[in-house]
């Protein structure tokens, strides 16, 4: 018997090999060219790293060329552009999991909203956009501020916010990008729910509150999320609504999920976006140190109809700090955390280093998570970590044009 592992996570966040050491399976690992070195071949049955990795369709054709060698009754994905693809795999080969219905579902936000609305879950006035017009249209009935972006985007990657009717007369003369929508700027405060659902038993379930917003590396600003303690006042609405939004969509028996929740200034929760896979970025650190839950092994232990037992510990509270990148060079960066509440710090570039700017929500050149025994002690860590590190980095902005960007 064998399981099949569609992979882009370097191997520190996901050793399969560890995860399933007790399954007796050969495993079967497609990844991407940058992560292969970092996975040991003598572990694996069949291993193969592939260049442009999601482009890539050479990934799909491989998989379906090694069923018919392994005959897999298992496809494992854990990363949001390849839950698609495992999938389409799934119902075409007739393998028990998340099926191309439900993935969609988690995915294609038209989809996503059209069934949440159905079931009653409060989500933003929102169309498709095939032609300019329907964003003329759109704006003509809700006004400004409005919201561009992809309907299978992640990572807030191309998301637009038209503020005003420059931004609107700017963005209507260029072309405008396949598989777009529009829909209404929600103000007010982003939270994020994270949860774990193993053979349809909702296990844990966890609310956080964004610091800057999802969109905070457009402005160069930090961003990142903090654990809301149990008797916070929206503690129990936020994981009745993500309760509520997960029973309108078709979800699979197993799956983490990654919801994000508008807090408007009327007192009204909604929906963003809920995605059938763990946070990215470091979150799942967070609710490793702090709840004791591995969030990507248990959901490959659940489809693997592996039982662990799993036991929630909570005694503190956790949150993130994402730097985002600017354009310019790194000349100096701190090597180690100056704080002892800082239980995780990762620099993901070396001095000397140019870089551009963020793209994405989750593009970063340093991570920090602290720990903290209540709400505040979290917030007031997370600004103090961000603080220290901005003060501590050395920055030069203008570089010479002959010297290339990272």
């Amino acid at each position: 018997m064998s399981v099949l592992i569609l992979n882009r996570l370097p191997h520190e966040e996901a050793p399969y090999e560890e995860w399933l050491r007790a399954s007796n399976e050969d495993l079967i690992l497609l990844t991407s060219f940058e992560t292969e070195s970092q996975y040991d071949t003598t572990r694996y049955a069949y291993m193969e790293g592939f260049t442009d990795y999601y482009s890539n369709e050479d990934v799909e054709i491989r998989a379906r060329e090694l069923f018919e060698q392994f005959r897999y009754h298992t496809v494992i994905a854990l990363s949001e552009l390849d839950l698609l693809r495992a999938a389409k795999l799934r119902s075409m080969l007739g393998i028990i999991g998340q099926q191309y219905e439900s993935a969609l579902a988690f995915r294609n936000k038209i989809v996503m909203k059209n069934l949440a609305s159905k079931a009653g879950v409060a989500v933003p006035p929102f169309t498709a956009l095939e032609g300019q017009m329907d964003l003329l249209e759109f704006r003509s009935k809700y006004g400004l501020p409005l919201v561009v972006k992809p309907i299978c985007g992640s990572a807030s990657e191309e998301v637009r916010v038209l503020e005003n009717e420059e931004q609107l007369d700017s963005f209507y003369r260029r072309d405008l990008p396949q598989g777009m929508e529009v829909e209404t700027f929600i103000s007010g405060d982003m939270y994020h729910v994270d949860g774990l659902v193993l053979n349809n038993d909702l296990k844990f379930i966890w609310p956080s509150k964004y610091l800057n917003g999802c969109l905070a590396f457009k402005n160069q600003a930090y961003s990142g999320s903090y654990n809301l303690s149990k008797d916070h006042i929206l503690f129990r609405r936020l994981v009745n609504f993500t309760n509520h939004l997960l029973n309108a969509l078709p979800r699979p028996e197993t799956f983490a999920f990654h919801a994000e929740i508008f807090h408007t200034p009327t007192d009204d929760l909604v929906l963003c976006e809920i995605a059938s896979r763990a946070g990215g970025a470091r979150l799942r650190e967070i609710f490793k140190q702090n709840f004791n839950v591995d969030l990507n092994m248990y959901t490959v232990l659940g489809q693997c109809k592996i039982d662990r037992t799993l036991e929630i510990t909570h005694g503190t509270l956790g949150g993130l700090v994402l730097i985002h990148p600017r354009r310019g060079r790194v000349r100096g960066i701190p090597l180690a955390p100056r704080y002892s509440w800082i239980t995780e710090y990762k620099v993901y570039v070396d001095e000397g280093e140019i870089v551009s700017p963020a793209k994405l929500s989750i593009d970063r050149i340093a991570s920090l998570v602290v720990q903290g025994n209540n709400e505040s002690m979290v917030r007031d860590r997370l600004e103090r970590s961000a603080t220290w590190f901005m003060d501590s980095l050395v920055w030069e902005a203008e570089i010479k044009e002959k010297d290339s960007i990272r």
